[in-house]
């Protein structure tokens, strides 16, 4: 999450550098915390909590991208299916850490 946290800086700061390439390769990437059994194979602890973090930082980098509203869809429908995976992480949160990022996205 610190380099999620350290794209989310360089983001704000030079956001017209770049294109949409990352933004299709954060999607990749998210995409792939929907299954749940791929990235329980490659993790081994604190999995629920970082399927609540990682993703979430990642959905926070879309609303700092230059033309974020070519990814309204599909981000909508990953973050739909994130949120049907939590329980699968058995993850501690009572409502979805995947809100506030996306609703900062649709703003």
């Amino acid at each position: 999450t610190y380099l999620l946290r350290g794209l989310e800086q360089l983001l704000s700061l030079l956001s017209s550098w770049f294109n949409k390439t990352l933004a299709e390769k954060l999607l990749d990437h998210l995409q792939k915390w929907t299954d749940p059994n791929m990235i329980r194979s490659q993790k081994t602890s604190k999995l629920g909590e970082e399927a609540g973090k990682i993703p979430s930082a990642i959905i926070g980098c879309f609303a700092l991208l230059p033309d974020g509203s070519k990814f309204v869809d599909p981000l909508v429908k990953t973050t739909i299916k994130l949120e049907a995976c939590l329980p699968a992480y058995k993850s501690q949160y009572v409502y979805s850490p995947y809100r506030k990022p996306l609703a900062r996205y649709l703003n």
